[in-house]
């Protein structure tokens, strides 16, 4: 059953890609957030940061980043972006892109990724992270 939500969720994002962004980045996607499951292995350690300043961003513990855009996909609200993997030492995954897509579900930040390699292959992922942080213009 998740992996179809899943699946739904990563084809209206492709889909709907090109939808006009909202207007602002809606502040609940803002802040750190600890990963508690994987499709690509499990990291005790592996924390996400959405941050808007200056222009909404994600960046990752184990190295990738992405721009983000927010957009409304079925009356709810993702972010949707590009990125790839400045922070790796690895030089093989330096040279990887990657397409992220978030959305919120039951207080959890869900994340589903296509990474793609240089010669085409493409690997999804799959992760839940829980909230570790809240902005303090929230409070």
């Amino acid at each position: 059953m998740l992996r179809f939500a899943w699946l739904t969720f990563v084809s209206l994002a492709l889909a709907f890609a090109g939808v006009a962004p909202a207007a602002a980045a809606d502040i609940e996607f803002i802040g750190t957030w600890q990963q508690v499951y994987s499709t690509g292995g499990q990291c005790a350690d592996c924390r996400v940061v959405i941050r808007s300043d200056p222009g909404l961003q994600v960046d990752a513990s184990n190295g990738w980043t992405a721009d983000l855009k927010e957009k409304t996909i079925n009356g709810e609200q993702a972010l949707i972006g590009n990125g790839n993997w400045p922070g790796s030492a690895s030089a093989a995954a330096k040279a990887r892109a990657l397409s992220a897509a978030f959305k919120i579900h039951q207080n959890r930040l869900l994340l589903v990724m296509q990474i793609i390699d240089p010669n085409g292959s493409r690997i999804r992922v799959h992760a839940v992270f829980e909230r570790l942080t809240v902005p303090k213009s929230s409070i």
